[in-house]
C-alpha cells in the first residue's frame, strides 16, 4: 500500500513539475521574442546591447521549447 502511495506521488509531482516548468519557459520565450521584435527597428546603443542579450537568453529556453515538443511528438507516435 505505501509503495502505491508513494510511486502515485512521486509520478504526478514530476509530471506536473515538468509541465509547469515547460510552461514557465514557453511564455518567458514568448515575451522575448516580442520584446526583441519591438526593439529591432531602434538603432540606439541599448537597444542593440539588449537584443544580444536576448539573443543569448533566448537560446536555452529555445533548447527547452524544442525538447518539449519532441518529447511529445515521441509520445504521441508509441
Amino acid at each position: 500500500m505505501i509503495t502505491s502511495v508513494t510511486t502515485t506521488t512521486v509520478t504526478t509531482v514530476t509530471v506536473f513539475g515538468v509541465s509547469s516548468f515547460t510552461l514557465v519557459a514557453v511564455c518567458t520565450m514568448l515575451l522575448m521574442l516580442l520584446n526583441k521584435e519591438l526593439i529591432l527597428t531602434s538603432q540606439r546603443e541599448w537597444a542593440v546591447r539588449l537584443r544580444k542579450v536576448l539573443n543569448v537568453a533566448l537560446v536555452p529556453l529555445m533548447v527547452v521549447f524544442i525538447t518539449t515538443v519532441v518529447m511529445k511528438v515521441v509520445d504521441v507516435l508509441r
